[in-house]
């Protein structure tokens, strides 16, 4: 092998253990646009880091949005166990939305859930990369206050048909894209350029995307605005 492909790395410096180019994609992109089709982005969202370690996660998917953030404060008595103390941040009123990079056994994140709700926010989903789901995660999921929870395709589908609160979402596009630039010499030498460079190529080209969508939108409600207010005035001229 001359290049590793990798998603979301539970911690920056695994890459260190290799001799050979690591690309490190996120899976923020995909998940923004699924974010931007399934939810009212103006009712309010707040984006919930699960610990103090994924706020740097949480305050990126936040900036995307312009939405706030929230991180929760817990502690582990046990491996594979923990206990939420506090949550730090406004979640009331507001749609929230857990971000993490892996989701094993599904205790923490329900116990999260049901702080986040407790606080007063209106709803609360999980949108989190791998997809380890352990034991009866899926379970736990279906009967926590979690609204659904989206994972990537990076592992395969570990879920009974009955749980539907569990969604995956794909993320192939991603590593063709990368494969695709990499291997493009005229355009890219994958053995000088950095592993980032591609990754924000990507990123830029689908927050375009994004910014000319919110443009025709925008564009949309002022020429609905000028057309009232044009009939307005024909109205007060006919009476």
């Amino acid at each position: 092998a001359d290049r590793i492909l990798t998603m979301d790395l539970h911690a920056g410096q695994i890459q260190g253990f290799f001799d050979i180019p690591v690309d490190d994609l996120t899976s923020r992109v995909v998940f923004a646009k699924d974010i931007k089709r399934t939810i009212d982005i103006e009712q309010g969202m707040v984006f919930v880091s699960p610990d103090a370690g994924g706020v740097v996660r949480a305050r990126k998917f936040a900036d995307m949005f312009g939405g706030e953030i929230a991180i929760v404060d817990k502690m582990r008595p046990e491996a594979g166990k923990s206990e939420v103390m506090n949550l730090i941040g406004e979640v009331k009123g507001k749609h929230a939305i857990l971000v993490d990079d892996i989701v094993d056994s599904g205790g923490t994140l329900c116990n999260a859930a049901q702080a986040i709700i407790d606080c007063g926010a209106k709803s609360v989903r999980a949108y989190i990369t791998h997809g380890v789901l352990s034991d009866n995660a899926c379970v736990k999921v279906e009967k926590s206050v979690l609204s659904e929870l989206v994972v990537t395709d990076s592992l395969p589908d570990r879920c009974p048909k009955n749980c539907n609160k569990t969604r995956y979402v794909s993320v192939a596009i991603n590593f063709n894209m990368v494969d695709s630039v990499s291997r493009n010499i005229q355009y890219y030498d994958p053995y000088k350029m950095e592993a980032r460079l591609v990754q924000e190529k990507i990123e830029e080209y689908h927050l375009e995307k994004i910014r000319q969508q919110e443009k025709v939108n925008n564009k949309i409600i002022l020429d609905k605005q000028l057309l009232e207010a044009y009939f307005e005035k024909l109205d007060r001229l006919a009476t």
